[in-house]
C-alpha cells in the first residue's frame, strides 16, 4: 500500500489526476489479476483455446482504456485558442 501511495503521489506531480489515477487503477487490476494467476495456478486449468482467446482480449481492452483517457486528458486540455493548427490533439 505504501508503494501505491508513492506511485499516485509521484504521478500527480508529473501529470493531471484525470489520466494518471485511472491508469494507475487499470495497472493495478491488470497486475493483480495476473498475480492471482500465478499465485492459484490457473493456469494448470486452462485450456490453450481459452487462454489463447482471453489473454489478447484482456490486453487488448487494457490498452484501449488507457489510449481512450491519455485521448480524454489531451482533449480536455486543449483548445482551438491555444493552437489553431491542431484541432485533434495537442501535446503540452
Amino acid at each position: 500500500m505504501v508503494m501505491q501511495m508513492a506511485r499516485l503521489n509521484d504521478g500527480l506531480a508529473m501529470f493531471d489526476a484525470i489520466l494518471i489515477v485511472p491508469m494507475l487503477q487499470i495497472a493495478w487490476t491488470f497486475f493483480s489479476i495476473f498475480t492471482g494467476f500465478i499465485y492459484f495456478e490457473e493456469y494448470r486449468v486452462c485450456t490453450a483455446p481459452t487462454t489463447i482467446s482471453a489473454a489478447p482480449f484482456e490486453l487488448s481492452t487494457h490498452m484501449s482504456l488507457i489510449f481512450f483517457l491519455s485521448f480524454l486528458s489531451v482533449v480536455v486540455h486543449c483548445s482551438a485558442s491555444d493552437f489553431p493548427s491542431v484541432h485533434l490533439f495537442c501535446f503540452l
